[in-house]
């Protein structure tokens, strides 16, 4: 259980982390 929260919250904080990298590149 607490394994699944773990590997969500890191996913969340990754793809949140990749839109903010996304939204800086862009013009």
């Amino acid at each position: 259980m607490w394994c699944g929260i773990g590997y969500l919250s890191a996913e969340a904080l990754s793809s949140s982390i990749m839109g903010a990298a996304k939204r800086m590149d862009a013009p």
